[in-house]
């Protein structure tokens, strides 16, 4: 077990504590070694038994002694039984907290999302005081969209347990590499199935080498498939919980490494590429395994003429159905060192947790040009948003930090919470002060399409804006996006030099990486924007993006934090000469 999957127990104990009704200073406790778990820079099975760490008591050692020893912790299972089998999978629910999950489940006797379902769909949710037709229909959605889902990690999680697995089996000596495959490979942001290409030694058989694999990680075997002489597939069983994961067993030798690659792409990819008669079979009514199992021999085997090797993992991903065929194969992949500055930053002037001049030095250590502060306006009481005074207050630590750290820039932001009538938080006066403005929905997740449309078109029509943040809304395999009609957002976009935000927080991924072919064609930019409320978070969020960014196959000079800051400048100070002139016309 890694510290992700410790740290994920401890803060399921913490929510468990909640609404089992447990004293509240037991819960922040759990709640507390979970941070600290999460924070740690050694993984905790590599320690010695009487390991010391600041923040973990002696109940908090045990536990993690526990887990790592047997996998069970006995606090655990005793919090477990005391409320309902499906609670974790319940709270994935948008507007579900532990009050409301509590007093469903205690008053129409639920222990089960299925049960739940049930319920909702005989219509007996809107009689449970507190609840109404609407909340039991949103509940009807969301839960037919958590199933849809079932399984999915994001893609952060799936690759602590990669290194995980990896770590565990560069123990096994007949191993010669460990590589990712399939979905994991393509780096998608929600991965359905962990997959992995395991080269072993010629000597050593497939049975042998899965007997290997099964004592170092303690799993059992569910299938090992030895149809073709290259390639077995071994599923193991009750090693990651619910997520699936499946290992590709491939004999180390001359055609390895085109296995390895070929693994590595997507199956609508390969098989859109490729000829039935170059397979030498029909692949039409194939399942995704019988056509791993009976097309890698032939596939290798061509590899070369047919132009694999040339071909990205993920580019395999969508934009060879949407690119034209020349521009597909000049494809290069994008990566993070053309990232000169990085914005939408919080510090601890709202919800960040680093002062103003630590974002500052250790962004400059981390190799950037720039960073752009964007801390929550007023209307975000929650995230400690900033009233005027305290922007002003800002403005200026940031003025000073300017001339300390020159060239390294510092940019003057906001994100600015898009009102329910598509206003502003603040007025144009103090926009003005600021070198850029990034405005955010955070609020009325559940207007129709139609307002919802209209609310964005309105924000983004103000000349003060530079950038949409976080679009949609959404978080993966947490909560849907809210319904809006995209084309409406991206001519308003246009028409008023709006740049559209990735936001490459792993949560959010937003926005999606399909739409970047549309947004080429519009001329719009998008900027890689962590998100980040600790600078050390910044960089693994921009590595995201750039996944996304070879996902949707963003060119470059569509990307605005390529620009150096100087470049970035100029492109501020162009949108505020024109906002500057538009005030005069009125």
């Amino acid at each position: 077990m890694n510290n992700y999957q410790l740290s994920e127990k401890f803060n399921e104990m913490s929510v468990m504590c909640e609404y089992a009704g447990e004293n509240i200073f037991k819960a922040r406790a759990f709640l507390k070694a979970s941070e600290v778990i999460s924070l740690l820079d050694t993984e905790l099975y590599d320690l010695e038994d009487d390991f010391a760490i600041e923040g973990l008591g002696r109940g908090a050692k045990e536990i993690i002694t526990d887990f790592l020893n047997s996998g069970r912790s006995k606090s655990y299972d005793e919090l477990k039984a005391r409320v309902p089998e499906d609670i974790f999978l319940m709270l994935n629910i948008s507007g579900i907290g532990v009050k409301k999950l509590k007093t469903l489940c205690e008053t129409l006797g639920i222990q089960k999302m299925s049960e739940l379902f049930e319920k909702a769909i005989k219509g007996e949710i809107r009689t449970v005081k507190g609840f109404s037709a609407a909340s039991e229909a949103g509940i009807i959605r969301e839960i037919s969209r958590i199933n849809s889902e079932k399984n999915s990690k994001l893609f952060f999680v799936a690759e602590k347990l990669f290194y995980d697995i990896k770590h565990h089996l560069q123990r096994v000596n007949s191993i010669k590499e460990i590589t990712p495959a399939g979905e994991f490979a393509r780096k998608l942001p929600v991965v359905k199935k962990l997959s992995c290409s395991i080269i072993y030694n010629c000597e050593t058989g497939p049975d042998k080498i899965a007997a290997e694999i099964k004592n170092s990680l303690k799993f059992n075997i569910g299938t090992l498939t030895e149809e073709s002489v290259v390639l077995s597939i071994l599923t193991p069983e009750n090693f990651a919980g619910d997520f699936p994961l499946e290992f590709f067993l491939i004999r180390n030798g001359d055609k390895s490494e085109k296995i390895k690659k070929i693994l590595a792409l997507s199956i609508e990819y390969i098989k859109t590429s490729v000829k039935d008669s170059d397979l030498k079979i029909n692949t039409d009514s194939m399942s995704e395994s019988d056509f791993i199992l009976k097309s890698i021999p032939a596939l290798s085997e061509n590899f070369d003429r047919l132009g694999f090797v040339k071909t990205a993992p993920q580019h395999s991903e969508l934009v060879w159905k949407t690119l034209p065929a020349e521009t597909f194969k000049t494809l290069k992949p994008f990566t993070t060192d053309k990232i000169k500055g990085a914005f939408h930053v919080h510090s601890d002037y709202s919800d960040g947790t680093d002062s103003l001049e630590t974002i500052a030095r250790r962004a400059k250590e981390m190799g950037l040009s720039y960073i752009g502060i964007t801390d929550h306006s007023k209307s975000s009481s929650y995230a400690g948003g900033l009233s005027a005074e305290r922007l002003g207050a800002q403005i200026k630590e940031i003025d000073s930090l300017n001339l300390k750290y020159a060239p390294f820039k510092i940019f003057k932001g906001i994100e600015c919470d898009i009102l329910k009538d598509g206003a502003l938080d603040f007025s144009d006066d103090i926009l003005k002060e600021l070198d850029f403005v990034i405005v955010s929905i955070h609020s009325h997740f559940k207007m129709p399409g139609a307002e919802m449309s209209e609310r964005i078109r309105r924000a983004i029509s103000n000349p003060l804006v530079t950038m949409l943040g976080h679009m949609t809304g959404r978080l993966l395999t947490k909560r849907a996006g809210y319904s809006l009609d995209e084309e409406i957002i991206f001519t308003a976009a246009k028409k008023n030099n709006v740049i559209i935000e990735l936001n490459s927080n792993p949560y959010r991924m937003d926005i999606d990486y399909k739409h970047f072919t549309r947004l080429s064609e519009l001329g719009i930019m998008i900027s890689i924007n962590p998100d980040s409320h600790s600078i050390n978070d910044a960089m693994p969020c921009i590595n995201y993006g750039v996944n996304a960014v070879n996902l949707g196959a963003m060119p470059e000079d569509g990307i605005f934090n390529t620009k150096s800051a100087q470049e970035a400048e100029s492109y501020f100070n162009f949108k505020k000469e024109i906002a500057g002139r538009l005030n005069k016309q009125f």
